[in-house]
């Protein structure tokens, strides 16, 4: 440049620099293009330019400065960082790790290019690499929460909740006004099942943004869990929000009122509707005959495979299915609220009698069919069940899962053992299993008949136990008053209590809890030695 343009450029990139400094993006921006003009292979220059862009998310162009930037200097550091963000905004993972990598290669200890490496392949599920990267970043800046908190959240992933907690904590010490920390920290302590102090958690979070939807959504079910149901039921209906922004779920309206105990409903008709699934419907159909409820029309709405189960068991109320036309009210609730709505405020409250009742014509067709079968009769469920329509859910309700291999040890008793098993997976395993000879008793399987809830509960009528994993069969056979064996996973639904071996909604059902995540050794163990007590074992029978 002669020696006027060198003067030029210079003031050009002095004013520039004044407002890129000062955050005046755009009018730095207008200094910078007319040095450009001067001197057109400034990679710097290329830089700021592209970053002023960057800034009105103009990422296209951004991109295409930071490039020419590159062409330049292909060593350029703050070029290479930012083409990894742009990629990034863009969708171009794969190019955004390239450029972080390249930035790592430049200068190690480049803070921002390890993070952001971190992130980048924590969102391709590679752990390993994302931990590395984010340790690194933890190194080279030990102040970071942002890096602590992610960090966490890798170690809820994996499972490592205990170590979870240590870098939640960690994240809230550097910068404590961060609601995601609280609210995670929170999961990670329900995980370790700790409700308590995910209690604590949820409502630290709720200090500092009294509307998240998670942590009031996640604070009903732990509120639940300790049996503080005054508040817990009060909290469980965020479960609109949370469906809402989540699932794009929302909820139904109706003509008439929404009642939620406001008003006494002496000859008025109310429409209660089931919302959620077969066990929620079955656990809370109970609310229908609460004597706030006696003076009332009531009209319900089940799941159609529930309608002639819940009309035999309710014959003085209007049994609809889901699909029917609605008949009009006088005011309507859903069913999950009604616990709310009559002032439920402990399990101690709850009417605890059998509810739940097939038909005798049902019952009796049943009698018939399994007459041929010596006693004692067990049911059996393993699986929660998997359904096309609802495959999100297959990945959390496989915790809740035994194999069926591992009941091989029930050929020791002498009983004929049913299958109740519904659901294409289990159902696959337990036809592979059979044509295997799988080692433990030949089960009865009656499944093809069990067309509806009312065909279940009659066969279940003829059992002497059922034992179960945590799935509809579990709420139906504990409603029919049937002595029940339930399975249960390390950190279980609220529906269950807090490591209670009993249910308070079910008194003839005994849990066998897991005592650690994903180990069934002990309920398993456990299990067997409580049928040895109440079943004559077959090499009893032997001696004999």
């Amino acid at each position: 440049m002669v020696k006027d343009n060198v003067a030029s450029f210079l003031e050009l990139i002095e004013h520039g620099d004044k407002y890129f400094s000062s955050s005046s993006y755009q009018h730095a921006l207008n200094y910078f293009k007319k040095a450009l003009l001067i001197e057109p292979a400034a990679s710097e220059l290329l830089y700021k330019i592209g970053f002023c862009y960057l800034q009105s998310s103009n990422h296209l162009r951004s991109r295409a400065y930071f490039e020419n930037s590159l062409h330049v200097d292909a060593t350029h550091e703050k070029s290479n960082l930012n083409l990894g963000f742009v990629s990034n905004l863009l969708g171009d993972i794969e190019k955004a790790i390239h450029y972080f990598q390249t930035t790592c290669h430049i200068n190690p200890s480049n803070f921002a290019s390890n993070y952001n490496l971190g992130i980048a392949y924590f969102n391709q599920k590679n752990v390993e690499l994302s931990k590395k990267f984010l340790y690194r970043a933890a190194h080279l800046n030990p102040l970071s929460h942002e890096v602590a908190y992610n960090l966490g959240v890798i170690s809820n992933q994996v499972g490592n909740h205990a170590q979870a907690v240590k870098r939640y904590l960690q994240s809230i010490a550097i910068e404590p006004s961060q609601c995601s920390s609280f609210f995670n920290l929170g999961v990670s302590y329900f995980e370790l099942s700790n409700p308590q102090k995910a209690i604590d958690s949820y409502r630290l979070a709720l200090i500092i943004d009294s509307e998240h939807i998670q942590s009031h959504w996640n604070l009903s079910h732990c509120l639940l869990l300790v049996d503080d149901y005054k508040n817990g039921f009060l909290e469980y209906e965020w479960r609109w929000k949370q469906n809402e922004s989540f699932y794009q779920q929302k909820q139904r309206s109706f003509a008439s009122d929404l009642w939620l105990g406001q008003t006494p409903l002496n000859n008025k008709t109310l429409l209660i509707y089931a919302e959620q699934g077969f066990g929620d419907t079955l656990q809370f159909i109970r609310f229908c005959k609460h004597p706030a409820l006696k003076n009332a029309s009531l009209i319900v709405e089940v799941q159609k495979d529930l309608v002639s189960l819940i009309q035999s068991s309710l014959p003085n109320i209007k049994v609809i299915g889901s699909g029917q036309e609605v008949f009009e009210s006088d005011f309507h609730i859903p069913l999950m609220s009604l616990p709310l709505a009559l002032g439920i405020s402990n399990p101690f409250s709850i009417d605890s009698r059998p509810y739940i009742h097939p038909s005798e014509r049902t019952v009796e067709d049943w009698r018939v069919k399994t007459s041929i079968f010596q006693k004692p009769r067990v049911g059996l469920v393993w699986s929660s069940g998997y359904r096309k329509e609802q495959e999100e859910t297959w990945e959390a309700n496989k915790k809740r899962n035994l194999q069926l291999l591992s009941l091989h040890f029930l050929k020791e008793f002498d009983a004929c053992f049913f299958t109740l098993q519904k659901g294409f997976i289990p159902q696959s395993e337990f036809a592979s299993l059979m044509s295997e000879k799988w080692g433990g008793p030949s089960l009865i399987d009656f499944t093809e008949e069990l067309t509806d809830f009312e065909q279940t509960a009659a066969l279940i009528s003829q059992l002497d136990l059922i034992i179960t994993v945590d799935t509809s069969v579990a709420h139906l056979a504990g409603a029919m008053g049937k002595q029940t064996l339930l399975m249960l996973k390390f950190n279980a639904d609220w529906r269950w209590h807090h490591l209670s071996e009993s249910s308070i909604w079910y008194p003839n059902t005994k849990i066998f809890r897991q005592s650690k995540p994903s180990d069934w050794e002990v309920p398993l163990q456990q299990l067997r030695q409580f049928l040895r007590s109440i079943i004559v074992t077959t090499d009893y029978i032997e001696l004999l």
